[in-house]
């Protein structure tokens, strides 16, 4: 089992938060232990799926 960091903090009554290594990936819930299990499931989707795929980043304007 691997460790990771994770920044989090609370907004209004939901907890949102990211793991460390994946800023970008943003999440939210409703429990701090909700976005736990939310970070972790992504964490092993992203490393057992997501990267080896080809994928691809774009600049837009907001």
């Amino acid at each position: 089992m691997s460790k990771v960091k994770l920044t989090y903090w609370q907004s209004g009554k939901d907890w949102v938060g990211f793991l460390n290594d994946y800023p970008e990936e943003i999440t939210d819930a409703d429990t701090l232990e909700e976005l736990i299990e939310k970070l972790k499931e992504y964490y092993y989707l992203y490393n057992n799926f997501i990267k080896d795929e080809t994928t691809h980043t774009i600049e837009i304007d907001v």
